[in-house]
C-alpha cells in the first residue's frame, strides 16, 4: 500500500535525513514554553521502529504536549523532531508520515463506517475501487469487516474507537499517535480493547505512541514506558524495569503500590529511621537513602527482619491486602495472592492488633539514592 502522507511531499522538498534508522522517532532538546510557564524542559527521547511506546504521567506532566509536538499540532519552542530519520520539525501535520487517534474519535456522523475510513483517501483523489478495497482491509484488521455499511451513529463506543483506528491505519503511517483513546470507555471495555490494540499493533508493525494517565493501561500495553513529571522524563524502561527498579521515589509511588523504608546503609546492613536494621544487597550504593519493597514481596513469617502490628486486613478476592504498622507511625502493606505471603500463619487467624514478623528476599528490596532536602534550624541556617 502507498503511504499517502509521504506521497504528498515531493522528493525535492524533503528535509535532510538525520538520526538513526532504527529509531522511528527522535526528539532532541525539545522545549515548550507558554510565556513564563515551561511545559517541557529540553526533552530527549528515542522511540524504536515498531515499538508500542507509552507516555505516562498525571495531568499537566507534559505527555500530551510531547505527543502534539511529534504530530506537528503544537510547535516546539526549541529542539528538533525526526521521524524515520527525516527531520520533520518544520512540517505541518499533513506532511508528516504520522496519523493520530484522539479520545473523541472525530468520526463524521453523516458518513457510513467504510466512508469514514476511506475519507482521507477520497480527499487525496485515490480512485474509488482502490480506496474502498483498502478501507475494507483496514476494517477487517480491527474486526469490523461486516460493519462497512453501518452508520457510525449506530456504533458502540468500542466499535467507534476501532473505526477511528482503522481510519488512522489505512494509509500505513510510519507512526500512529493515540491520545488517551480509551479514556471515555467503561473499565471492562477498556481492558478488552487494550488487548485488541496490542494485537493490531503486532500485526501491522506500526510504531504506536500511546498517551495515558492510567498506569495499569501503560503496563499492560507498552514495550517501553516514559514516565513524565513536571515536563521532564523521570524514567524510561520496560514495564518490569520501571516496576522492579524505579529510579526515584516519584516513580516508585506512581507505579503500583510501594513500601518505602528510609534510612542509611552501613556495609550490608540498612539502618532504618526508627532504629531497626535490615539486610541490604552488598552492591547497593553506599549513599542509599531508601529501600523500595513491593507489597507482594513481603512475607509474614515466624522469624523475619521486622516486627509489625496488623492495622487492617481486607479480602479482595484474588488478593488479600494487609496493612502493618512498625514501631512509630510508619506503615507497610502486604499483598498476597492465595497464601503465598503467609508462610507460618493461617490467613483467617490474623487479627487486627496482632504482632507478626515480616521478611523479604534481599534482592526484592530495591535501593534508592535520593537528594535529601536541607532542613533549616531556628536561626535560619541550613543543616
Amino acid at each position: 500500500m502507498t503511504n499517502l502522507l509521504v506521497e504528498d511531499s515531493p522528493a525535492s522538498s524533503q528535509p535532510t535525513v538525520s538520526g538513526t534508522a532504527k529509531n522511528a522517532i527522535e526528539l532532541r532538546g525539545i522545549r515548550k514554553s507558554y510565556g513564563d510557564e515551561v511545559a517541557l524542559h529540553e526533552l530527549d527521547l528515542d522511540i524504536l521502529d515498531g515499538e508500542f511506546f507509552c507516555l505516562l504521567g498525571p495531568s499537566g506532566c507534559g505527555k500530551t504536549t510531547t505527543l502534539n509536538i511529534i504530530g506537528g499540532f503544537v510547535g516546539a519552542t526549541a529542539g528538533a523532531v525526526s521521524v524515520a530519520g527525516v527531520n520533520v520539525t518544520k512540517l505541518p501535520p499533513n506532511r508528516r508520515p504520522i496519523n493520530t487517534v484522539f479520545q473523541s474519535y472525530a468520526l463524521f456522523p453523516h458518513l457510513s463506517v467504510i466512508e469514514n475510513v476511506a475519507f482521507g483517501m477520497r480527499m487525496a483523489k485515490v480512485p474509488k475501487p482502490e480506496r474502498l478495497k483498502r478501507a475494507q482491509e483496514a476494517l477487517d484488521l480491527v474486526g469490523l469487516g461486516t460493519f462497512s455499511d453501518r452508520a457510525v451513529t449506530k456504533l458502540s463506543g468500542g466499535q467507534a474507537q476501532r473505526v477511528a483506528v482503522a481510519r488512522a491505519l489505512v494509509n500505513k503511517p510510519k507512526v500512529l499517535l493515540l491520545d488517551e483513546p480509551l479514556g471515555a470507555l467503561d473499565l471492562k471495555l477498556r481492558k478488552r480493547l487494550q488487548t485488541e490494540l496490542s494485537i493490531i499493533q503486532r500485526q501491522v508493525g506500526t510504531t504506536f505512541v500511546f498517551v495515558t494517565h492510567d498506569q495499569e493501561e501503560a503496563m499492560g500495553l507498552a514495550d517501553r514506558i516514559a514516565i513524565l513529571n513536571g515536563g521532564r522524563i523521570e524514567q524510561i524502561g520496560t514495564p518490569e524495569e520501571i516496576y522492579r527498579r524505579p529510579c526515584s521515589r516519584y516513580v516508585a509511588e506512581f507505579i503500583g503500590e510501594s513500601n518505602i523504608l528510609g534510612g542509611r546503609k552501613q556495609g550490608e546492613v540498612f539502618h532504618l529511621e526508627n532504629g531497626a536494621h535490615v539486610p541490604i544487597t552488598a552492591n547497593a550504593p553506599e549513599d542509599t537513602t531508601s529501600l523500595v519493597i513491593r507489597p507482594e514481596s513481603l512475607r509474614i513469617t515466624a522469624n523475619g527482619f521486622l516486627d509489625a502490628e496488623i492495622v487492617s486486613r481486607a479480602y479482595l478476592g484474588a488478593t488479600t491486602r494487609i496493612v502493618m504498622r512498625l514501631s512509630g507511625s510508619e506503615q507497610l502493606v502486604v499483598s498476597s495472592l492465595s497464601d503465598h505471603a503467609l508462610e507460618d500463619h493461617d490467613r483467617t487467624g490474623l487479627e487486627i492488633g496482632q504482632m507478626v514478623s515480616l521478611a523479604w528476599s534481599i534482592k526484592a528490596a530495591h535501593p534508592l539514592v535520593e537528594q535529601l532536602e536541607k532542613k533549616e534550624d531556628p536561626n535560619g541556617k541550613s543543616e
